[in-house]
């Protein structure tokens, strides 16, 4: 993390007050599934800002989210942190200054954060839920894996479209 100073503990306020607004404005694509576009804010404050503040704008999102507004049950806003965190460090953690990096490490942010929020569904969410293991494996393939893989695709593009104007952020 950056020194701590005042412009960064006010981007890191800006940032989880508008991911809260983004998260708020979501769009419930299956039972739990939901998307929203939250997660970029964390990733911006993760690239710009460092790991910490980018896991506490992730971490005060989720917690006026779970106070305030449809909260979807403490397991839902701690997928939500679980899946922010885990697409914000290696943006944050690994700078690519090159395209080819730039698109080499969005495509391997993109397997691995869809294949570990799976395992995390799989382990954590999916139990909580009440889902029998049997039915776990056929649901993570036919729903689980495409919603994560088309979301987390769509937030790497986002953030890779604006990540001229984060950069001036710096």
């Amino acid at each position: 993390m950056k020194k701590i100073t005042t412009r960064n503990m006010v981007l890191i306020a800006l940032l989880s007050g508008v991911s809260y607004l983004f998260y708020i404005m979501e769009f419930n694509i299956a039972g739990p599934l939901k998307f929203d576009f939250s997660d970029l804010f964390v990733m911006v404050a993760g690239y710009s800002l460092g790991v910490v503040p980018g896991i506490l704008v992730a971490l005060i999102k989720n917690i006026i989210h779970f106070l305030g507004y449809r909260s979807a049950g403490l397991i839902g806003e701690f997928t939500n942190f679980t899946f922010a965190v885990m697409i914000m460090l290696p943006i944050a953690l690994i700078k690519a200054n090159r395209n080819r990096n730039r698109i080499a490490l969005a495509i391997f942010t993109i397997v691995v954060v869809s294949v570990g929020i799976n395992i995390f569904n799989y382990f954590v969410s999916m139990p909580i839920y009440g889902i029998p293991r049997e039915s776990r494996i056929p649901m993570i393939l036919a729903i689980y894996l495409q919603f994560n893989l088309i979301k987390t695709s769509l937030l790497m593009v986002l953030f890779h479209l604006i990540r001229p104007l984060v950069d001036k952020l710096k």
